[in-house]
């Protein structure tokens, strides 16, 4: 596995000497853009699934009312209404969950991989895309502030103590992380939180069919009220012109 990365970015390497910028950090960030689009048939299912567990929220805050003092009978109503919107709780972490294992391979990939080109293993003040940040804070940060609002971008502002946890302790914990990460590896993360923040935002501005819907409820009751008054005041006038012939 580890040397199949290494064949994948020396022949995405190849392809940007073809376009004329020599650099396997733009080989990184192409195999970023790859997974990312492998990866949009479960970024979906887990917008979707937030989106219904959002909506069952009442629900769910009257079950946590009427069973504070008894966790095993709120864990069983909890579940049961996710069955009853057919919601699997667990699809939002989907993506996270396949993240982990490319992060692993990327990682051990790059710890282990020897360019055919050192001249171009190097990005702006990166020496070497193998080692970690020479800064030792530069790319932690940008680690800790891509994750952060790509969570906050998908998610909102969290209320829960659980959902704050993950919302702001994963960035937390990717930026101390990236402190031993290769450079390459942190570069990959940046991106893709990057990618996704930007699929979110596509996502909520142009692609919100809910939101569409409430538009069009109003101005449908509009046309109702506005049709059926006209309809009823030329009744009678008809049925005055019939019995006058």
């Amino acid at each position: 596995m580890i040397a199949f990365v290494g064949n994948i970015l020396e022949g995405l390497y190849q392809f940007s000497v073809t376009i004329g910028w020599p650099s396997y950090a733009l080989a990184i960030i192409i195999l970023t853009i790859i997974i990312k689009l492998i990866l949009i048939p479960l970024n979906v299912k887990q917008i979707k699934s937030m989106r219904q567990i959002q909506q069952i929220q009442p629900l769910m805050k009257e079950i946590e009312k009427k069973y504070p003092n008894n966790p095993q009978k709120k864990q069983e109503e909890q579940m049961k209404l996710y069955q009853e919107h057919k919601i699997n709780p667990l699809a939002g972490c989907l993506p996270l969950l396949v993240q982990m294992p490319i992060l692993i391979i990327l990682y051990r990939g790059l710890i282990q991989f020897e360019p055919l080109n050192p001249e171009h293993y190097n990005f702006f003040w990166l020496v070497d895309l193998g080692v970690p940040d020479p800064s030792g804070w530069i790319l932690p940060i940008l680690m800790v502030v891509t994750t952060l609002t790509q969570s906050l971008t998908s998610s909102g502002v969290p209320k829960d103590k659980n959902t704050k946890m993950m919302v702001y302790g994963l960035p937390l914990l990717m930026g101390w992380w990236g402190r031993t990460f290769p450079s390459g590896v942190c570069l990959y993360w940046i991106v893709f939180a990057i990618m996704g923040t930007i699929q979110q935002i596509v996502i909520n501005r142009g692609f919100d069919p809910m939101k569409a819907r409430e538009k069009a409820l109003p101005a449908a009751e509009a046309t109702i009220d506005v049709t059926e008054p006209a309809e009823k005041t030329k009744k009678p006038q008809q049925n005055r012109s019939r019995k006058k012939k």
